[in-house]
């Protein structure tokens, strides 16, 4: 009875130690022109921004970046692009690469997970023992009907699936050029982006916030005024 109380024990044991949290989604962004929330294919695209680098002499000069649209930049004249590359490190960013917000729809996608194998598998198996048990003169042993039930349990568990957290977030956002176009966010929290923020797509990581609405005249006050 006791060696039936120790098995039945170190199993109870052996599954607590197979229970495991949910697991992390990784992070997943993608460009999207379905209205609803059907699965996309995630962008590619290559970074199209340019930094210039300036250099003195022999020795190369860590600036500070400038980051400016690409027709803000066209519009400079030559020589005021020329005395701002002096004091900055210029990153010229496509209109198609970066937008504001202008707003976000989350959808929770989590799921509970099941345990209806673990319940199937506990009850055959004990079933299975109770008429074993009762039937040709074989004695019951509550510690062995325990051990078998847990066992059944511990083997149906392997059709159960595990619970996940997944929450996927559409954001509108208007680019640079005007257009608008809608990109999905899928991760395991439900932390996102606020509506206003500048960003830059198809990645939706913080922009630097000047780029968007930004003008020929916020950057000569910023970058050239005396």
């Amino acid at each position: 009875m006791r060696r039936n109380l120790s098995a039945c024990l170190a199993l109870t044991f052996f599954l607590v130690g197979c229970a495991s949290p949910a697991p992390d989604i990784p992070r997943q962004t993608s460009r999207t022109t379905a209205p609803g929330y059907e699965p996309a294919v995630l962008s590619t695209a290559p970074v199209s921004a340019q930094a210039s680098v300036v250099e003195a002499e022999s020795s190369r000069i860590v600036l500070p970046i400038a980051h400016v649209s690409q027709t803000t930049w066209a519009a400079l004249a030559v020589d005021e692009q020329e005395k701002i590359q002096k004091t900055q490190a210029v990153q010229i960013h496509a209109l198609n690469r970066f937008g504001l917000i202008t707003d976000v729809q989350t959808v929770d996608q989590s799921t509970s997970g099941t345990s209806g194998g673990a319940v199937l598998g506990g009850a055959i198996a004990s079933a299975g023992y109770i008429d074993r048990a009762f039937s040709g003169g074989n004695s019951y042993s509550a510690g062995a009907h325990l051990a078998l039930g847990l066992l059944g349990a511990l083997i149906g568990s392997s059709l159960d699936k595990a619970p996940t957290k997944q929450y996927q977030t559409r954001y509108s956002v208007k680019l640079g050029d005007g257009e608008i176009q809608y990109f999905d966010e899928i991760k395991s929290d439900a932390f996102r982006h606020s509506i206003g923020v500048c960003v830059q797509v198809p990645e939706l990581s913080l922009a630097a916030q000047n780029l968007c609405g930004q003008s020929v005249e916020s950057i000569k006050n910023k970058y050239l005024a005396e």
